[in-house]
């Protein structure tokens, strides 16, 4: 005999204490409105009914194209924490300023009695990279993090496809992330999740001031091949004070994308813009760069002045002890955990970004 049809309301009151029981966890994907219908023995508008109620509780999430899921704030646990949350910076160890800001956000977490996830990636210039960093992704989600710290990859012709695999990974799965330090997205365009960084634009426009101030009419910016997104924000930065103090090589000014180690290809365009100064993307190509000038024999900064960005260590150590723009990267640690909170407590809220401002440190390279 067929089971007596059961109400929406009776349907939600099951789901719900599936989900309060942890039979449905956090990310769950519900069978579809035919499929639960079947299971209950009622009509697919009567289903559609109770998963309304339950998604107007925030206990589900419907996901156009995709289903319904169990949303990041359905457990008791989830609601009033402590929470776990990830780290994924598959560049931690290459690049410097994620190594402050990491152990800031980990500092963050114990002092507030949250737990900080991590695992190795392998970093993108090791094989199988993407496959690790991918592995990752899928390992703290069976881990039932409630967030995650991202910084997309770059430096690599994959980077965007493999950034979207990532979040891809993570929007399915209902878990928000805060990207730090830069977008996935190509500046001016912007994606839909929390970023919290520094401000590029103004780093490089405060830069490109202090060697006009100098004397320096000529100035050209230097960047490598595939850069992040910040950098598209440190270009621009740098072309509107060259613009709003009437600089120029030519009729534009001019942008090189180089490798600084290829001293052929940085000679000629040094003969062809004739800089006096060059503002570097970030401190690692412009400490690169300082090596090539020296073995064309221009002096720095006699000859040409020479800028980076992020103040890493590259900048004191180098050939000639670099001018360069500091991140505050403790703050930013500090900054990135805040809004994961509040992203999690408060998954509705409008997208946010957060740029901390820099600190110019002057040195020899641009005296």
């Amino acid at each position: 005999m067929r089971p007596t049809p059961l109400h929406h309301e009776r349907i939600s009151v099951l789901i719900r204490k599936q989900i309060q029981d942890g039979l449905l966890k956090n990310g769950d994907r519900l069978p579809g409105e035919p499929q639960l219908a079947q299971h209950f023995g009622v009509s697919r508008p009567t289903v559609a009914r109770a998963l309304k109620t339950l998604c107007e509780e925030n206990l589900l999430v419907r996901r156009d194209g995709s289903g319904t899921y169990v949303t990041h704030l359905t457990s008791k646990k989830a609601q009033r924490g402590p929470y776990i949350m990830g780290l994924l910076i598959p560049e931690l160890g290459d690049i410097e300023i994620f190594d402050p800001i990491a152990k800031s956000i980990a500092a963050t977490a114990e002092q507030s009695g949250h737990t900080i996830l991590h695992s190795e990636t392998g970093g993108y210039r090791k094989p199988d990279w993407e496959k690790r960093i991918l592995s990752v992704c899928r390992d703290y989600i069976k881990r039932h993090v409630q967030g995650i710290f991202f910084a997309p990859i770059e430096g690599t012709p994959a980077m965007d496809a493999t950034n979207q695999k990532v979040l891809r990974i993570f929007s399915d799965a209902m878990v928000p992330v805060i990207l730090l330090d830069r977008d996935y997205e190509h500046f001016p365009r912007r994606s839909p999740y929390d970023l919290v960084g520094f401000d590029n634009f103004l780093a490089s426009f405060l830069l490109t001031e202090h060697l006009i101030r100098k004397g320096s009419r000529r100035i050209v910016f230097l960047a490598q091949p595939h850069s992040a997104a910040t950098v598209d924000q440190r270009v621009t930065g740098w072309r509107e004070a060259c613009l709003l103090h009437h600089v120029s090589t030519s009729s534009e000014p001019a942008t090189i994308i180089a490798d600084p180690r290829d001293r052929l290809t940085i000679k000629d365009h040094l003969v062809r813009t004739k800089p006096n100064a060059i503002l570097c993307a970030n401190d690692q190509t412009a400490s690169l760069l300082l090596e090539t000038l020296a073995t064309l024999n221009i002096r720095v900064p006699e000859d040409i002045r020479v800028a980076g960005i992020d103040d890493a260590k590259s900048a004191q150590l180098a050939r000639v002890p670099l001018t360069t723009a500091r991140q505050p990267c403790e703050a930013i640690g500090q900054c990135a955990f805040e809004m994961l909170l509040s992203r999690i407590n408060h998954p509705d809220l409008p997208h946010r970004i957060m740029r901390l401002a820099p600190e110019i440190v002057f040195r020899k390279s641009t005296q």
